[in-house]
């Protein structure tokens, strides 16, 4: 399995152009190769998440090499990085000088966090494309200004629960919020809710927590359910969460629960209680998925295992090439980090994303309704959902 492995790795780098060949080493100096920089995801490029990600973007970088245009009359070379990223901001100075375009990554949170983090205008942007976790945010709050991503940060959850309790309940109705106010991250998404809530005529009402973890949660409980509560919406950890669960349910079986701070995985024995996903309505996509695989199969030999990874792959390298066709025939960093905030029609397993320049990610996403039923999660319904608008997580301050 580790020769087979190795073998593709080979294999796709032969497909690429042969990177290290005259004609690519040409085309860089002269400038009608326009390099960007891939970053692999943390099993490296040899493990399956690798195996999934390179032949989708040999295949990208073919239908640009291969079509008579190209990208305003040049070629694009996406360079699969095989060695660990070191120092973030050294490797950002690296990055620029080498001439680097843009740079994508299929890295986890801890090494896009650093990397958005370091991030200073001059440097090519940056693209996170499978990553839910890391904010593109400054320390001062403001998006970074290269810095774009292909999934909605996991706080939209917020924006969900508030349109999905404005659609089905009554003006008015009271939603109660479970929160640790002593959690950042959760007491804000609370905060946010609630707001959002109010801005749809809901009566939300927080019941704070300090700190989870609590053997008994009856009394706050009691009082939710003394103020008459309709829905409930939890933002507590996976522990709390499935604890205060057991407990609601002992007393009342019937309200209508969303878990918001849990992950996903961490509740789903949790018969009946609600939460939301973004990669299902990729995944419901068959049609969809089984072509771009067989694409990709067509054009590098090379079968792809994770079907939703080589969407986000082709969604990736297509915003990517859309940014480099909207800027200019030298492809200047600087224009290419202003026309990758107004990408239109990405194509993910048929929607077509249209870049937000305002959150740097997508405009609107389909988002999927789940309800957690005997061990698994199953789609209730699912809904056209904007990042921002009333609930969004990141107009509500991270302190009162």
């Amino acid at each position: 399995m580790r020769l087979r492995a190795l073998f593709v790795v080979l294999l796709l780098m032969s497909l690429q152009g042969c990177a290290f060949g005259d004609s690519v080493a040409r085309g860089l100096k002269e400038g009608w190769v326009w390099p960007v920089l891939v970053l692999s995801p943390s099993d490296g490029w040899s493990g399956p998440s690798g195996q999934s990600i390179s032949p989708v973007v040999s295949y990208s970088q073919s239908q640009i090499n291969d079509s008579v245009q190209g990208i305003r009359g040049r070629d694009i070379l996406f360079e699969l990085k095989k060695d660990d990223i070191g120092d973030p901001v050294a490797s950002w100075r690296d990055w620029s000088r080498s001439g680097y375009r843009a740079v994508l990554s299929f890295a986890g949170p801890s090494t896009n966090g650093a990397l958005v983090e370091a991030w200073r205008p001059g440097y090519p942007p940056l693209l996170l494309a499978d990553d839910s976790d890391t904010s593109i945010r400054s320390s001062s709050g403001g998006v970074q200004d290269g810095v774009f991503a292909l999934q909605l940060h996991k706080s939209f959850i917020t924006r969900a629960s508030v349109e999905m309790s404005s659609s089905v309940l009554p003006p008015a109705s009271e939603v109660a919020l479970f929160s640790d106010m002593l959690t950042p991250y959760l007491s804000r998404g609370a905060r946010a809710t609630a707001e959002g809530l109010s801005k749809k005529g809901m009566d939300p009402e927080i019941f704070w927590i300090a700190g989870g973890g609590q053997d008994s949660y009856n009394m706050v409980i009691q009082e939710m359910l003394g103020f008459g509560a309709d829905m409930m919406v939890i933002w507590m950890d996976d522990m709390s969460t499935r604890e205060m669960y057991r407990q609601l349910r002992n007393v009342n079986r019937t309200i209508p629960v969303w878990s918001a701070g849990a992950a996903r995985s961490g509740v789903v024995l949790l018969d009946g209680i609600f939460s939301v996903d973004q990669d299902w309505p990729v995944l419901k996509q068959d049609r969809d998925l089984r072509r771009l695989k067989t694409d990709v199969w067509d054009s590098t030999r090379v079968r792809v295992g994770d079907s939703l990874l080589a969407a986000k792959a082709y969604a990736a390298c297509r915003w990517i090439i859309g940014a480099l066709e909207g800027s200019d025939d030298d492809g200047t960093v600087s224009l290419i980090v202003k026309s990758m905030a107004n990408v239109k029609g990405i194509p993910l397993a048929g929607q077509a994303l249209d870049v937000s320049p305002v959150t740097h990610r997508p405009a609107s996403r389909a988002i999927s309704i789940m309800r957690a039923k005997g061990g698994v999660w199953i789609e209730e319904g699912s809904i056209e959902l904007s990042e921002s608008g009333p609930g969004y997580f990141f107009d509500t301050p991270v302190d009162r």
